[in-house]
Protein backbone atom coordinates (compact mmCIF):
# COMPACT_ATOMS: atom_id res chain seq x y z
CA UNK A 1 0.00 0.00 0.00
CA UNK A 2 1.09 3.34 -0.71
CA UNK A 3 0.04 6.89 -0.66
CA UNK A 4 0.29 9.11 -2.77
CA UNK A 5 0.63 12.91 -1.26
CA UNK A 6 0.83 15.17 -4.15
CA UNK A 7 -1.96 16.87 -4.20
CA UNK A 8 -2.15 17.85 -8.30
CA UNK A 9 -1.94 14.65 -8.82
CA UNK A 10 -5.49 13.59 -6.72
CA UNK A 11 -7.22 16.74 -8.32
CA UNK A 12 -6.06 15.07 -11.79
CA UNK A 13 -7.18 11.13 -10.99
CA UNK A 14 -10.61 13.13 -9.99
CA UNK A 15 -10.77 14.90 -13.00
CA UNK A 16 -9.84 11.83 -15.02
CA UNK A 17 -12.79 9.80 -13.16
CA UNK A 18 -15.44 12.42 -13.92
CA UNK A 19 -15.83 12.63 -10.54
CA UNK A 20 -14.49 16.75 -9.86
CA UNK A 21 -18.56 17.62 -10.07
CA UNK A 22 -19.39 16.07 -7.32
CA UNK A 23 -16.78 16.96 -4.87
CA UNK A 24 -16.42 20.13 -2.87
CA UNK A 25 -13.60 22.14 -2.50
CA UNK A 26 -13.04 20.95 1.02
CA UNK A 27 -13.23 17.00 0.00
CA UNK A 28 -9.39 17.69 -1.29
CA UNK A 29 -8.07 18.80 1.57
CA UNK A 30 -10.16 15.65 3.47
CA UNK A 31 -8.83 12.73 0.74
CA UNK A 32 -6.13 10.43 0.44
CA UNK A 33 -5.38 8.29 -2.88
CA UNK A 34 -3.56 5.40 -2.16
CA UNK A 35 -2.05 2.54 -4.45
CA UNK A 36 -2.67 -1.27 -3.59
CA UNK A 37 -0.78 -3.74 -5.09
CA UNK A 38 -2.61 -7.40 -6.24
CA UNK A 39 -2.96 -9.62 -3.29
CA UNK A 40 -3.32 -6.38 -1.02
CA UNK A 41 -6.43 -6.12 1.36
CA UNK A 42 -8.62 -2.53 0.61
CA UNK A 43 -10.78 -3.80 3.53
CA UNK A 44 -11.12 -6.77 6.02
CA UNK A 45 -14.16 -8.19 6.94
CA UNK A 46 -15.92 -6.66 10.00
CA UNK A 47 -13.53 -3.51 9.62
CA UNK A 48 -15.72 -0.22 10.77
CA UNK A 49 -15.51 1.70 7.80
CA UNK A 50 -13.47 4.41 7.84
CA UNK A 51 -13.11 5.86 4.53
CA UNK A 52 -15.57 5.75 1.55
CA UNK A 53 -13.26 4.14 -1.95
CA UNK A 54 -13.51 5.73 -4.73
CA UNK A 55 -11.52 3.40 -6.60
CA UNK A 56 -9.79 5.36 -9.69
CA UNK A 57 -8.87 2.46 -11.54
CA UNK A 58 -7.90 -1.61 -10.72
CA UNK A 59 -9.72 -4.83 -9.90
CA UNK A 60 -10.65 -6.36 -6.58
CA UNK A 61 -12.52 -9.59 -5.41
CA UNK A 62 -15.53 -9.06 -2.73
CA UNK A 63 -15.43 -12.16 -0.25
CA UNK A 64 -18.04 -13.71 1.99
CA UNK A 65 -16.56 -15.37 4.91
CA UNK A 66 -19.04 -17.43 6.66
CA UNK A 67 -19.07 -18.92 10.50
CA UNK A 68 -17.64 -22.44 9.18
CA UNK A 69 -14.39 -20.85 7.86
CA UNK A 70 -15.50 -21.23 4.15
CA UNK A 71 -15.58 -18.35 1.91
CA UNK A 72 -17.71 -17.45 -0.99
CA UNK A 73 -17.16 -15.06 -3.99
CA UNK A 74 -19.46 -12.29 -3.67
CA UNK A 75 -18.17 -10.16 -6.90
CA UNK A 76 -15.39 -8.88 -8.98
CA UNK A 77 -15.35 -4.76 -8.89
CA UNK A 78 -13.86 -2.86 -11.18
CA UNK A 79 -12.86 1.14 -11.54
CA UNK A 80 -14.08 3.03 -11.76
CA UNK A 81 -16.42 1.99 -8.96
CA UNK A 82 -17.33 2.82 -4.97
CA UNK A 83 -16.66 0.73 -2.14
CA UNK A 84 -17.97 1.10 0.94
CA UNK A 85 -21.30 3.36 -0.19
CA UNK A 86 -23.41 0.53 1.76
CA UNK A 87 -21.66 1.00 5.22
CA UNK A 88 -22.02 4.69 4.77
CA UNK A 89 -25.71 4.41 5.07
CA UNK A 90 -26.09 1.38 7.30
CA UNK A 91 -24.08 0.24 10.70
CA UNK A 92 -20.41 0.88 9.10
CA UNK A 93 -19.25 -2.32 9.49
CA UNK A 94 -18.02 -4.25 6.61
CA UNK A 95 -19.59 -7.71 5.85
CA UNK A 96 -16.74 -8.50 3.44
CA UNK A 97 -13.00 -8.47 2.67
CA UNK A 98 -12.24 -6.69 -0.68
CA UNK A 99 -8.83 -7.46 -2.22
CA UNK A 100 -7.12 -6.41 -5.08
CA UNK A 101 -6.49 -8.82 -7.92
CA UNK A 102 -4.57 -5.95 -9.91
CA UNK A 103 -3.08 -2.83 -8.80
CA UNK A 104 -5.83 -0.26 -7.69
CA UNK A 105 -5.90 3.12 -7.32
CA UNK A 106 -8.16 4.45 -4.87
CA UNK A 107 -9.10 8.01 -3.58
CA UNK A 108 -10.26 7.80 0.19
CA UNK A 109 -12.78 10.25 1.20
CA UNK A 110 -13.08 9.92 5.46
CA UNK A 111 -16.31 9.08 6.90
CA UNK A 112 -15.89 10.72 10.07
CA UNK A 113 -15.88 13.90 9.17
CA UNK A 114 -16.52 13.79 4.96
CA UNK A 115 -18.84 11.12 5.22
CA UNK A 116 -21.67 13.17 7.37
CA UNK A 117 -21.25 15.86 4.97
CA UNK A 118 -21.38 13.70 1.65
CA UNK A 119 -25.13 12.48 3.26
CA UNK A 120 -26.27 16.19 3.26
CA UNK A 121 -24.50 17.14 -0.62
CA UNK A 122 -27.06 16.73 -2.79
CA UNK A 123 -25.07 16.60 -5.57
CA UNK A 124 -23.23 13.56 -3.91
CA UNK A 125 -26.85 11.72 -3.35
CA UNK A 126 -28.03 12.75 -7.15
CA UNK A 127 -24.67 10.96 -8.53
CA UNK A 128 -24.99 7.59 -5.55
CA UNK A 129 -28.84 7.33 -6.52
CA UNK A 130 -27.74 6.90 -10.62
CA UNK A 131 -24.64 4.64 -9.66
CA UNK A 132 -26.41 2.20 -8.04
CA UNK A 133 -29.17 1.84 -10.33
CA UNK A 134 -26.95 1.16 -12.89
CA UNK A 135 -24.86 -0.81 -10.40
CA UNK A 136 -28.31 -3.37 -9.96
CA UNK A 137 -28.64 -2.80 -13.73
CA UNK A 138 -25.42 -4.33 -14.53
CA UNK A 139 -25.99 -7.46 -12.06
CA UNK A 140 -29.41 -8.31 -13.74
CA UNK A 141 -27.32 -8.51 -17.65
CA UNK A 142 -24.96 -10.39 -15.86
CA UNK A 143 -27.66 -13.09 -14.11
CA UNK A 144 -29.36 -12.60 -17.51
CA UNK A 145 -26.49 -13.47 -19.90
CA UNK A 146 -26.08 -16.77 -17.93
CA UNK A 147 -29.20 -18.44 -19.45
CA UNK A 148 -28.91 -16.39 -22.84
CA UNK A 149 -25.61 -16.47 -23.94
CA UNK A 150 -22.66 -19.87 -24.22
CA UNK A 151 -19.73 -19.62 -21.31
CA UNK A 152 -16.79 -18.52 -24.17
CA UNK A 153 -19.24 -15.05 -24.65
CA UNK A 154 -19.42 -14.28 -21.02
CA UNK A 155 -16.01 -15.85 -20.51
CA UNK A 156 -14.77 -13.13 -23.29
CA UNK A 157 -16.03 -10.48 -21.60
CA UNK A 158 -14.47 -11.16 -18.00
CA UNK A 159 -11.31 -11.83 -19.60
CA UNK A 160 -11.45 -8.19 -20.59
CA UNK A 161 -12.39 -6.60 -17.89
CA UNK A 162 -10.03 -8.75 -15.71
CA UNK A 163 -6.79 -8.78 -17.53
CA UNK A 164 -3.65 -6.74 -16.78
CA UNK A 165 -1.17 -5.96 -19.63
CA UNK A 166 -2.39 -8.51 -21.40
CA UNK A 167 -2.43 -11.30 -18.90
CA UNK A 168 -5.77 -13.27 -17.55
CA UNK A 169 -5.06 -14.90 -14.27
CA UNK A 170 -8.26 -14.84 -12.39
CA UNK A 171 -8.30 -18.43 -9.90
CA UNK A 172 -10.84 -21.13 -11.83
CA UNK A 173 -12.57 -21.61 -8.73
CA UNK A 174 -13.46 -18.22 -8.39
CA UNK A 175 -13.81 -17.19 -12.17
CA UNK A 176 -16.28 -20.68 -12.44
CA UNK A 177 -18.03 -19.44 -9.35
CA UNK A 178 -18.83 -15.89 -10.74
CA UNK A 179 -19.62 -17.15 -14.15
CA UNK A 180 -22.04 -19.20 -12.75
CA UNK A 181 -20.33 -22.54 -14.30
CA UNK A 182 -18.62 -25.41 -13.37
CA UNK A 183 -15.13 -25.94 -13.35
CA UNK A 184 -14.83 -28.62 -15.73
CA UNK A 185 -16.75 -26.53 -18.31
CA UNK A 186 -14.63 -23.77 -17.44
CA UNK A 187 -11.48 -25.44 -18.43
CA UNK A 188 -12.90 -27.29 -21.51
CA UNK A 189 -13.60 -23.42 -22.81
CA UNK A 190 -10.28 -22.48 -21.97
CA UNK A 191 -8.84 -25.11 -23.85
CA UNK A 192 -11.03 -24.08 -27.06
CA UNK A 193 -10.19 -21.05 -27.14
CA UNK A 194 -6.18 -21.95 -26.78
CA UNK A 195 -6.91 -24.28 -29.41
CA UNK A 196 -8.32 -21.45 -31.53
CA UNK A 197 -5.35 -19.00 -31.27
CA UNK A 198 -7.34 -16.63 -28.80
CA UNK A 199 -4.93 -17.53 -25.90
CA UNK A 200 -2.03 -19.07 -24.24
CA UNK A 201 -1.31 -20.63 -21.35
CA UNK A 202 1.46 -18.45 -20.01
CA UNK A 203 2.89 -18.31 -16.16
CA UNK A 204 0.41 -16.69 -13.80
CA UNK A 205 -2.42 -17.40 -16.52
CA UNK A 206 -3.26 -16.87 -19.63
CA UNK A 207 -1.40 -14.12 -22.63
CA UNK A 208 -4.49 -12.82 -24.68
CA UNK A 209 -2.91 -13.66 -28.44
CA UNK A 210 -6.05 -12.56 -30.15
CA UNK A 211 -8.03 -9.52 -28.57
CA UNK A 212 -10.33 -8.41 -31.65
CA UNK A 213 -11.87 -12.43 -31.36
CA UNK A 214 -11.99 -11.34 -27.61
CA UNK A 215 -13.73 -8.65 -27.86
CA UNK A 216 -16.29 -9.65 -30.93
CA UNK A 217 -17.13 -12.26 -28.40
CA UNK A 218 -17.94 -10.09 -25.30
CA UNK A 219 -20.01 -7.42 -28.14
CA UNK A 220 -22.64 -10.51 -28.69
CA UNK A 221 -23.57 -9.56 -24.93
CA UNK A 222 -22.78 -5.83 -24.64
CA UNK A 223 -24.27 -5.13 -28.00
Amino acid sequence: MRYILDKNQVKRQIDVCGWGDIFDNWILEQIKMVEFLKGEYIVHREDELQYLYFMCSGSAKILLEYSNGKESLLQFASGPCLLGEMELFTNGISGAQVIAIKKCCCLLVPVGYGGSQLKTNNTFLNYLCGYLCNKVIVAQKKASAIGCFPLKNRLAEFMLEMEEENIYSVLHTEAAEYLGTSYRHLLLTLAQMTDQGVIKKAPGGYLILDRNKLQALAAQIIG
